[in-house]
Order: structure tokens, then C-alpha cells, then sequence
């Protein structure tokens, strides 16, 4: 069944919603011709079908999803640098900037209040829904009830992108100090994290065959196992860290 869904895959352009591209392309094709018929994949869909968190019929295409994912995040690590950290941080800069944009605003419309000639204009050409009080608001007071609304609207988007963006993130992706084989070492915690996610286990045999195919080493279930083993007491009390992937279709 894996094969099949390789191959499927392989005979498109895109994938999950993104283009194929050649380096994927290759390595689905390794995948396809090595090891596409171990019974290691259906092991995983099986223990993916008792975990319930995903769709049966989706689990071939989740595992395959993730690996692609797995591969690029971990060849973008080979500088040191943290891609799903520096993503996070620039998403939260960004709704924090949008906050202080409504908060500016909130602050013109509590000053707009004290002008009748700017509530008057904002009456006359912005349209809001009525609201059930203003019926018993006599019309001289509805221009200011107008600008009230809009500072109200500006203040309450502020405190919802202020939640949105959250705590500030902390680092997902293992960086490992040994430069040479950064990048592996990324991708096996990386797909250990999303194979656990799936199915509960980390699968560490499934681990090594994936990252076989994707950097064309040869790791075995002990490199698997010696990469996952924590370094230092700050590490053994974290553990394993990933980000959670879109769910694939």
C-alpha cells in the first residue's frame, strides 16, 4: 500500500496542496524502489489506526507528508539555524505590529470622540450594523455612538492579536554541535517526534530507513538511537522537541 501511494504521488506535479519538487521527487523515488515494501508502513499505519488520532485512510500519505517535511526543515539546519523558530518569531512581530496598528487606531477614534464634525463625517459615510440600544439613543448622540463603536472594535482587535501572537516561541528544531551531521541528526528527531505523534511510537527502524533515503547514508537503528539520546541534563529533562505539521489529506 505504501508503494502504491509513492507511486501515485510520483505521477503528480503536487503533493498535500505544494509542488513537487526535483530533490522530493528523488527521494520518494528512493523510498519507492528500496524500501517501499518493507512491512515496517503498514506496522505503522496499524499502530497509527489503534493510536485514533488520525484518519485510517490518510495515515500512508501523513507518513509521507512528514518525511518531506523532515528532509528539508533538517538540510535548512546545516548553518545552525532554527527555520520553525525563526518562522514563529517572525509571524508573532508581525501580529504584534498589527496590534499596535489597532491601538493607534483605538486611540484616533477616543480622540475623534471630543470633535462633532469627525463623528459627524464617520456617521455619514460608514455604515455599521445597528445595534438594539441605539433605538433608544436620540439622534444627536448617534455620530459619537459611531466613533465609539470603531475605537471599541480597534481596542478589542488589539487584545485578540495580542493573544494570538502568544508567548514568545522557544526553539523546536534539535541543532546538534557536531556540524557534519547536523542535518541527519535533525531529521531523525524530527520524523521520531512526528511517527510518535502519529502513531505513538517512535519506530526507530522506520527512522533510519527514511533517513537513508533522504541524505543517502547508511544509519542503522543504533545511529537512530544514539542521535535521540540526550547530551546534557538540560536536554534529558526537555526531551525531544517537534513542531506539528499541517495534517495531510
Amino acid at each position: 500500500m505504501m508503494k502504491k501511494r509513492l507511486v501515485t504521488i510520483l505521477n503528480g506535479d503536487t503533493f498535500n496542496g505544494d509542488k513537487l519538487a526535483t530533490t522530493d521527487r528523488a527521494y520518494l523515488k528512493r523510498w519507492a524502489d528500496n524500501c517501499a515494501d518493507d512491512p515496517i508502513w503498514e506496522e505503522i499505519v496499524a499502530d497509527a489506526r489503534t493510536h485514533g488520532l488520525w484518519p485510517p485512510k490518510t495515515i500512508h500519505s501523513t507518513v509521507i507528508y512528514y518525511a518531506l517535511q523532515a528532509r528539508k526543515i533538517a538540510e535548512s539546519v546545516k548553518p545552525g539555524d532554527d527555520p520553525i523558530l525563526r518562522e514563529r518569531q517572525k509571524q508573532r512581530a508581525e501580529l504584534l505590529a498589527l496590534a499596535e496598528k489597532a491601538d493607534d487606531l483605538a486611540r484616533y477614534f477616543q480622540e475623534a470622540e471630543k470633535y462633532s464634525g469627525i463623528a459627524m463625517f464617520f456617521q455619514r459615510f460608514l455604515v455599521l450594523p445597528v445595534q438594539p440600544e441605539q433605538d433608544a439613543v436620540p439622534r444627536i448622540e448617534l455620530p459619537f455612538r459611531r466613533v465609539q463603536q470603531l475605537r471599541e472594535l480597534h481596542e478589542r482587535e488589539a487584545k485578540l492579536l495580542r493573544q494570538r501572537a502568544g508567548r514568545v516561541p522557544k526553539p523546536t528544531t534539535f541543532i546538534s554541535r557536531k556540524k557534519g551531521k547536523r542535518h541527519i541528526t535533525a531529521f531523525i528527531h524530527l520524523m521520531t517526534n512526528y511517527l510518535v505523534e502519529i502513531c505513538g511510537k517512535q519506530h526507530r527502524r522506520a527512522v533510519a530507513l527514511l533517513a537513508n533515503m533522504a541524505f543517502n547514508a547508511l544509519i542503522g537503528d543504533e545511529d537512530v538511537r544514539n542521535s535521540l539520546r540526550p547530551s546534557s541534563k538540560n536536554g534529558r529533562r526537555r526531551g525531544i522537541r517537534a513542531f506539528r505539521a499541517k495534517k495531510s489529506s
